[in-house]
């Protein structure tokens, strides 16, 4: 009978050290499937602040904002929702986020800036809420690159006089060297050219 009950223990404490082993092996494969820039406020998962800066919807931020959400809270991917409503062209998003206090000079993915991911797609209207909200009209972005560069590369004339107007140096060289006008002459941008040919 005690020998009945001693093998009894011996096969629980070995379905035991079963069971303990397959947890640790599952909360090992939790770990590892976090995505990367995985935040303490859901293990990856966006919060309200960065779905309505996605979605652009100030209703869905402003849900965020009010459960605690930072307006400089970050994708998944590493953006600050600055840098995404900027580069969607969300106008509205833009002004809330700053009323909100949001930095303006925060860098996303690739040393992206707001200010950076708008001129590269002509967004005049929010390089002007932008640059009101103290943005630095020549911070660098990827590859050395100030707005300026990005906006007269890509031809848009009224972001660069944007950017003019509101103090960015035309002087300015990326990584290879080239300046605004460099860049607006090699891509035929007449208009560009003509344009900042007058500021010299």
């Amino acid at each position: 009978m005690q020998l009945d009950n001693l093998e009894n223990i011996k096969n629980g404490f070995r379905s035991l050290q079963t069971f303990g082993f397959c947890l640790y092996l599952c909360l090992c494969l939790t770990i590892l499937t976090v995505p990367l820039g995985a935040n303490a406020q859901g293990f990856g998962k966006e919060n309200d602040m960065v779905k309505g800066a996605k979605s652009n919807s100030v209703g869905v931020m402003e849900r965020g904002f009010i459960e605690g959400h930072s307006p400089n809270s970050r994708s998944r991917e590493g953006d600050p929702v600055l840098v995404i409503v900027s580069e969607n062209g969300y106008e509205l998003g833009v002004r809330y986020l700053i009323s909100r206090g949001a930095r303006v000079n925060d860098r996303g993915l690739n040393n992206r800036t707001p200010l950076g991911v708008a001129a590269a797609a002509g967004y005049s209207a929010i390089l002007e809420h932008l640059l009101k909200g103290g943005a630095d009209p020549d911070k660098t972005g990827l590859r050395r690159e100030v707005p300026l560069i990005r906006a007269a590369r890509n031809g848009h004339l009224e972001a660069v006089k944007v950017l003019i107007e509101n103090g960015a140096y035309p002087d300015d060289t990326d990584l290879t060297g080239r300046t605004a006008l460099d860049w607006a002459r090699e891509q035929r941008h007449r208009k560009i050219v003509s344009y900042l040919e007058a500021q010299e």
